[in-house]
């Protein structure tokens, strides 16, 4: 690492000093909540011929400011699957989150640059589903099933976290002093995480309601970003 680190900033023309920059998100996503599946399988809700649409999409926002090669910032995604349908009901699953970032700069080019990235924050995890059986309840709220004809959204936040990589590229060239200012589209490749560690859901009106507790989950992605910003750059003396 040491030595990749070395490579990436030979040849450099400056050192970042200060800057920053906004985009606008959007991707490809995966949803895995095996807990949550295994939840919905049993007999008396969905039953073991429930299987989940993992393929999803993922909009949102995010920007960062510089500090040298550091950087602060944030992010909020929104994740959303497709439709999973069985004999019984139909079944959309959504995630929204909002991160505190941190990256630090690992290569800086004429009119590019690649940086790790971490964050930690919050996420609202919703399940909406609809009973399309004849006679059949399903019993996704113990206390409460949900009866054939019915539909419901089920509400739960969670305690997330987010990682990955980016690379960004600058549309015009550096200016005469170093520094860069415009549009720039990027590329990132990451993935996040949700715990919900109890079993306190609600319902779309609020009301607390028993379901699955102590969820796990995961959502790789591949982002296209589109925004603008600007670094400056301190010369180095050659």
């Amino acid at each position: 690492m040491l030595s990749f680190m070395c490579i990436s900033v030979y040849g450099q023309k400056g050192e970042i000093t200060g800057g920053g920059f906004g985009h606008f998100l959007g991707g490809g996503s995966l949803g895995y909540f095996p807990g949550l599946t295994q939840y919905l399988q049993s007999s008396d809700r969905l039953g073991s011929a429930y299987t989940p649409m993992r393929a999803g999409y993922t909009l949102g926002g995010g920007g960062y400011g510089f500090i040298g090669r550091l950087m602060f910032g944030g992010t909020a995604a929104f994740h959303g699957n497709a439709v999973s349908a069985t004999d019984s009901a139909r079944v959309w699953h959504s995630l929204g989150s909002a991160f505190f970032n941190m990256g630090y700069v690992i290569i800086d080019r004429n009119r590019w640059f690649a940086f790790p990235y971490a964050g930690v924050g919050g996420s609202g995890y919703t399940l909406k589903l609809r009973n399309t059986a004849q006679q059949q309840n399903i019993a996704f709220d113990r206390l409460r099933p949900l009866t054939a004809g019915d539909s419901e959204e089920y509400i739960h936040g969670a305690i997330a976290w987010d990682a990955g990589i980016s690379v960004k590229y600058f549309l015009i060239t550096e200016s005469e002093e170093g520094s860069h200012g415009g549009m720039l589209v990027g590329i990132d490749l990451g993935c996040s995480g949700a715990y919900m560690a109890s079993s306190r859901w609600k319902d779309a009106n609020g009301t607390r309601m028993s379901g699955p507790g102590n969820i796990t989950g995961l959502t790789p992605y591949v982002r296209v970003t589109l925004g603008g910003g600007g670094l400056t750059r301190k010369k180095v003396q050659e």
